[in-house]
Protein backbone atom coordinates (compact mmCIF):
# COMPACT_ATOMS: atom_id res chain seq x y z
CA UNK A 1 0.00 0.00 0.00
CA UNK A 2 2.87 2.17 0.85
CA UNK A 3 3.57 2.40 -2.80
CA UNK A 4 0.09 1.73 -4.04
CA UNK A 5 -1.39 5.19 -4.30
CA UNK A 6 1.89 6.47 -5.60
CA UNK A 7 0.59 4.62 -8.49
CA UNK A 8 -1.90 7.23 -9.60
CA UNK A 9 0.74 9.41 -11.08
CA UNK A 10 2.96 9.90 -14.18
CA UNK A 11 3.26 8.14 -17.51
CA UNK A 12 4.76 4.68 -17.89
CA UNK A 13 8.35 4.76 -19.13
CA UNK A 14 9.50 1.94 -21.38
CA UNK A 15 12.61 -0.20 -21.09
CA UNK A 16 12.05 -2.70 -18.31
CA UNK A 17 15.05 -4.83 -17.41
CA UNK A 18 14.15 -8.46 -16.85
CA UNK A 19 11.00 -7.48 -14.99
CA UNK A 20 8.15 -9.84 -15.76
CA UNK A 21 4.76 -8.51 -14.80
CA UNK A 22 2.56 -11.59 -14.50
CA UNK A 23 -0.59 -10.11 -12.96
CA UNK A 24 -1.80 -6.56 -12.51
CA UNK A 25 -5.39 -5.87 -11.51
CA UNK A 26 -6.90 -2.66 -10.19
CA UNK A 27 -10.58 -2.70 -9.26
CA UNK A 28 -12.93 -0.09 -7.86
CA UNK A 29 -15.89 -1.04 -5.67
CA UNK A 30 -17.56 0.36 -2.56
CA UNK A 31 -15.51 3.60 -2.70
CA UNK A 32 -12.26 1.65 -2.44
CA UNK A 33 -9.55 0.57 -4.85
CA UNK A 34 -8.17 -2.94 -4.74
CA UNK A 35 -4.83 -3.78 -6.28
CA UNK A 36 -3.29 -7.16 -6.95
CA UNK A 37 -0.04 -7.78 -8.71
CA UNK A 38 2.53 -10.46 -9.18
CA UNK A 39 5.89 -9.82 -10.80
CA UNK A 40 9.29 -11.41 -11.13
CA UNK A 41 12.12 -9.00 -10.44
CA UNK A 42 15.69 -9.59 -11.53
CA UNK A 43 17.17 -9.09 -8.06
CA UNK A 44 17.45 -11.18 -4.89
CA UNK A 45 14.72 -10.84 -2.21
CA UNK A 46 17.03 -9.18 0.33
CA UNK A 47 17.77 -6.33 -2.10
CA UNK A 48 14.11 -5.94 -3.07
CA UNK A 49 13.14 -5.82 0.60
CA UNK A 50 15.91 -3.33 1.40
CA UNK A 51 14.57 -0.93 -1.25
CA UNK A 52 10.92 -1.37 -0.27
CA UNK A 53 11.71 -0.69 3.38
CA UNK A 54 14.01 2.28 2.82
CA UNK A 55 11.12 4.45 3.98
CA UNK A 56 13.01 7.74 4.00
CA UNK A 57 13.95 7.33 0.32
CA UNK A 58 10.78 6.02 -1.36
CA UNK A 59 10.95 8.85 -3.90
CA UNK A 60 13.70 6.83 -5.57
CA UNK A 61 11.01 4.32 -6.49
CA UNK A 62 8.65 6.87 -8.01
CA UNK A 63 9.08 10.58 -8.72
CA UNK A 64 5.43 11.15 -7.77
CA UNK A 65 6.47 10.66 -4.14
CA UNK A 66 7.33 14.13 -2.92
CA UNK A 67 8.17 13.13 0.65
CA UNK A 68 8.55 9.95 2.65
CA UNK A 69 9.65 9.43 6.19
CA UNK A 70 9.45 6.92 8.98
CA UNK A 71 8.00 8.34 12.20
CA UNK A 72 7.55 6.84 15.64
CA UNK A 73 4.32 7.56 17.47
CA UNK A 74 3.43 5.93 20.79
CA UNK A 75 5.59 2.92 20.04
CA UNK A 76 4.20 2.51 16.53
CA UNK A 77 6.17 2.90 13.33
CA UNK A 78 4.29 5.11 10.88
CA UNK A 79 5.33 5.83 7.30
CA UNK A 80 4.17 9.23 6.05
CA UNK A 81 4.24 9.76 2.30
CA UNK A 82 3.17 12.79 0.31
CA UNK A 83 2.28 12.02 -3.28
CA UNK A 84 1.47 14.19 -6.23
CA UNK A 85 -1.41 12.50 -8.00
CA UNK A 86 -2.45 13.74 -11.42
CA UNK A 87 -5.11 12.45 -13.74
CA UNK A 88 -5.55 14.57 -16.87
CA UNK A 89 -5.72 18.19 -15.68
CA UNK A 90 -6.64 17.28 -12.10
CA UNK A 91 -3.64 17.23 -9.73
CA UNK A 92 -3.47 17.11 -5.99
CA UNK A 93 -0.95 16.39 -3.26
CA UNK A 94 -2.04 13.48 -1.07
CA UNK A 95 -0.79 12.61 2.40
CA UNK A 96 -0.88 8.97 3.42
CA UNK A 97 -0.04 7.50 6.83
CA UNK A 98 0.58 3.77 7.13
CA UNK A 99 1.32 1.85 10.25
CA UNK A 100 3.85 -0.93 9.82
CA UNK A 101 2.03 -3.95 11.19
CA UNK A 102 4.49 -6.72 10.39
CA UNK A 103 7.90 -6.96 8.77
CA UNK A 104 9.73 -10.19 8.08
CA UNK A 105 12.28 -10.98 5.39
CA UNK A 106 9.48 -12.36 3.19
CA UNK A 107 6.60 -10.06 4.21
CA UNK A 108 5.74 -6.39 4.70
CA UNK A 109 2.24 -5.62 6.02
CA UNK A 110 0.81 -2.14 6.54
CA UNK A 111 -2.49 -0.59 7.63
CA UNK A 112 -3.65 2.80 6.39
CA UNK A 113 -4.51 5.13 9.23
CA UNK A 114 -7.63 7.30 8.94
CA UNK A 115 -5.80 10.58 8.55
CA UNK A 116 -4.44 12.53 5.67
CA UNK A 117 -6.28 11.78 2.45
CA UNK A 118 -7.28 8.16 3.14
CA UNK A 119 -10.00 6.65 5.31
CA UNK A 120 -8.82 3.06 5.50
CA UNK A 121 -6.84 0.34 3.78
CA UNK A 122 -4.15 -2.23 4.07
CA UNK A 123 -1.33 -3.66 1.98
CA UNK A 124 0.75 -6.81 1.92
CA UNK A 125 4.02 -7.29 0.04
CA UNK A 126 5.26 -10.90 -0.18
CA UNK A 127 8.77 -11.67 -1.40
CA UNK A 128 9.87 -15.14 -2.43
CA UNK A 129 13.13 -16.41 -3.89
CA UNK A 130 12.47 -17.55 -7.45
CA UNK A 131 14.61 -18.54 -10.44
CA UNK A 132 16.27 -15.38 -11.69
CA UNK A 133 15.45 -13.25 -8.65
CA UNK A 134 12.34 -12.50 -6.63
CA UNK A 135 8.69 -13.35 -7.01
CA UNK A 136 6.88 -10.30 -5.63
CA UNK A 137 3.18 -10.47 -4.75
CA UNK A 138 1.34 -7.35 -3.71
CA UNK A 139 -2.24 -6.90 -2.55
CA UNK A 140 -3.77 -3.69 -1.31
CA UNK A 141 -7.05 -2.02 -0.57
CA UNK A 142 -7.31 1.73 -0.11
CA UNK A 143 -10.23 4.00 0.46
CA UNK A 144 -9.62 7.65 -0.43
CA UNK A 145 -11.10 10.31 1.84
CA UNK A 146 -11.33 12.82 -0.98
CA UNK A 147 -13.71 13.48 -3.81
CA UNK A 148 -12.82 12.16 -7.26
CA UNK A 149 -14.68 14.25 -9.83
CA UNK A 150 -17.06 12.24 -12.02
CA UNK A 151 -15.32 13.53 -15.15
CA UNK A 152 -12.16 11.78 -14.07
CA UNK A 153 -13.87 8.78 -12.59
CA UNK A 154 -12.63 5.47 -11.28
CA UNK A 155 -11.68 4.15 -14.73
CA UNK A 156 -9.10 6.89 -15.25
CA UNK A 157 -7.79 6.53 -11.71
CA UNK A 158 -7.43 2.78 -12.28
CA UNK A 159 -5.51 3.40 -15.49
CA UNK A 160 -3.13 5.81 -13.72
CA UNK A 161 -2.61 3.41 -10.82
CA UNK A 162 -1.69 0.62 -13.24
CA UNK A 163 0.80 2.87 -15.02
CA UNK A 164 2.34 3.96 -11.73
CA UNK A 165 2.63 0.41 -10.44
CA UNK A 166 4.54 -0.49 -13.59
CA UNK A 167 6.76 2.55 -13.18
CA UNK A 168 7.44 1.76 -9.52
CA UNK A 169 8.34 -1.86 -10.33
CA UNK A 170 10.72 -0.73 -13.06
CA UNK A 171 12.50 1.70 -10.73
CA UNK A 172 12.53 -0.86 -7.92
CA UNK A 173 14.34 -3.33 -10.13
CA UNK A 174 16.81 -0.69 -11.34
CA UNK A 175 17.56 0.48 -7.79
CA UNK A 176 18.12 -3.10 -6.66
CA UNK A 177 21.05 -3.29 -9.09
CA UNK A 178 22.73 -0.20 -7.65
CA UNK A 179 25.14 -0.35 -4.78
CA UNK A 180 23.44 -0.36 -1.37
CA UNK A 181 23.07 3.02 0.30
CA UNK A 182 25.79 3.82 2.83
CA UNK A 183 24.66 3.40 6.43
CA UNK A 184 26.94 6.19 7.70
Amino acid sequence: MLRALVLMLALLPQGLHALQLETLEVEHADNAYRVRLQARIDAPPDRVRARLTDYDHLAELNPAILLSRLQREEGRRIVHTRLQACVLFFCRNLDRYEQLVEERPDLIRTRLLPRGHFRAGEAVWRLQLAPGGTLLRYQARMEPAFFIPPLIGPAMVRSRMEAELRRTLELLERRCHEFPRSTR
